[in-house]
């Protein structure tokens, strides 16, 4: 199974089957509503928080350094951290922080001392989730408040519900909140901070994580548009910052009609620039649409969206060529018909003169009355539409003469 695992995902970007799932179901969150996206973020913190973790960092922070071989050992070494705390605990599971505290409380205060600054991490900010999980018993692995209160909540799930948290956030800061206390997890204090912007559910810490600097040591390369586009939906759904989430998801729109227009997937572009509800942007997306259908001579529809942009040279332009396009191909009378729709005088005239000239060559002496009358009766027409007095009053004879 290893085997045949290893060649189905050789040239994909996932290790295997169980990160791909992870991913999908980390993507989906943006895509439902707000209520079901909080308690599916609870279902996969509770799954296995710091798996997670990395695997927000790999899809939306576009470290260079997470490739497949440095994933696969942070996933491993998860296993140590969870193996190394549970045998702290076995040895510390009677610490209690008061004769009052529940069970919950007594688990996060032995984490703390478990998570001991300057002992167990180095506190650096902007440290990224990869740099957390460099698990060693030799060396201090790095961490900022972000990724501290992420190891809390990932030590506190292997024996409670980590819905039961909350995070409290801060000006540049974010702490743990239970039971009426804040653990400041780059200290190891319990404490209780009065000024503070808000108090989240547990599953804001996935938006965190994804609003969060980057780390300045890593080298990034560009997230893929589609990724980056849901990373902003699922800090839409689960962030209280509005403000930072609302203009996120605008650069998201903007970056997917600029990558579905270059693909040349002109519907789908359409979507997200109706999405940015600017009438000039939008206007200027048209004018760009109806010349790539005119370049594929898909000249209605080309037609069609040019109308939307109400620019009268571009549409003028786009009948013009269709004319021209179909006088090249001799339907001439497609080409008048056409030209009518454009109400442009000088192109009705155009076409008329050509279509004139096409009846007049069809003139046949040998041919009955009748059929020779139907054509200048058609010329008749098109004197009127070129407003040629002298034609007409020549065709007029001439038809009076065949009576």
């Amino acid at each position: 199974m290893k085997t045949l695992e290893f060649i189905l995902f050789l040239f994909s970007r996932y290790i295997g089957f169980e990160e791909k799932k992870l991913a999908k179901n980390i993507l989906k969150i943006g895509f439902k509503s707000k209520k079901k996206s909080i308690s599916y973020s609870h279902f996969l913190i509770q799954r296995n928080h710091l798996a997670l973790c990395l695997e927000v960092e790999f899809l939306f922070k576009g470290y260079s350094i997470l490739n497949k071989n440095n994933r696969k050992l942070s996933f491993l070494n998860i296993d140590k951290i969870n193996k190394d705390f549970l045998n702290f605990y076995d040895r510390n599971k009677n610490l209690k922080f008061n004769e009052q505290s529940s069970r919950e409380f007594n688990l996060l205060y032995i984490i703390s001392k478990y998570l001991v600054p300057n002992q167990k991490f180095e506190y650096k900010e902007g440290a990224s989730i990869y740099k957390t999980l460099m698990f060693s018993k030799q060396i201090k692995f790095q961490a900022d408040c972000n990724q501290l209160v992420n190891l809390y909540i990932h030590l506190f799930s292997l024996k409670f519900e980590p819905s039961k948290l909350k995070i409290k956030l801060l000006k540049d800061h974010v702490c743990l909140h239970f039971e009426g206390y804040d653990f400041e997890t780059t200290n190891a204090e319990i404490v209780k901070y009065d000024d503070y912007i808000n108090i989240s559910d547990v599953s804001e810490i996935i938006s965190v994580n994804i609003l969060d600097i980057s780390d300045n040591d890593l080298k990034t390369s560009n997230v893929h548009v589609k990724d980056f586009y849901a990373g902003c939906l699922i800090a839409k759904n689960l962030s209280s910052n509005q403000k930072t989430t609302d203009h996120n998801i605008k650069v998201a729109y903007q970056k997917m009609a600029k990558h579905y227009e270059e693909v040349k997937d002109y519907k789908k572009s359409e979507y997200f620039v109706k999405q940015l509800k600017d009438k000039s942007q939008l206007l200027n997306f048209y004018k760009r649409y109806s010349q790539h259908l005119l370049s594929k001579n898909l000249y209605k529809k080309s037609i069609k969206i040019a109308k939307r942009t109400k620019d009268k040279q571009l549409l003028k332009y786009i009948y013009s060529t269709y004319v021209q396009f179909l006088i090249d191909k001799n339907k001439l009378e497609r080409a008048f018909k056409f030209a009518k729709k454009s109400k442009e005088n000088d192109l009705i005239q155009f076409a008329a003169s050509k279509l004139y000239n096409y009846y007049y060559q069809k003139i046949n002496r040998d041919k009955t009355n009748s059929y020779n009358k139907s054509l200048y009766k058609k010329m008749l027409k098109l004197a009127f539409t070129l407003k040629d007095q002298k034609l007409i009053d020549g065709l007029k004879k001439t038809i009076k003469s065949l009576n």
